[in-house]
């Protein structure tokens, strides 16, 4: 399972705090695309927001390896496992 969140820099805010949870979102998701976690729970969490992938200045995918990593850019551009009518 995994539970990415949506956070706003300091700069958009006006506390002290280095950053602001504003949502989160988890998924489970089928063993054969066991890694892509990140791309289900983030994309719900544009849609809700109204956002795309390009309205983000910075993600930090907390992954233990790089090839998750790899695997996740790549899903999000990938129309079987994320069709783009999907998309807000």
């Amino acid at each position: 399972m995994d539970h990415p969140g949506l956070g706003r820099s300091r700069r958009q805010t006006r506390s002290d705090a280095k950053a602001v949870i504003v949502d989160s979102q988890w998924s489970a998701l089928d063993p054969s695309i066991m890694g892509l976690g990140p791309v289900l729970s983030a994309t719900e969490l544009l849609k809700r927001h109204k956002l795309s992938l390009q309205d983000i200045e910075t993600w930090e995918l907390n992954e233990a390896f790089a090839t998750q990593v790899l695997g996740c850019l790549a899903a999000w551009e990938d129309d079987i496992i994320l069709p783009r009518n999907s998309w807000p």
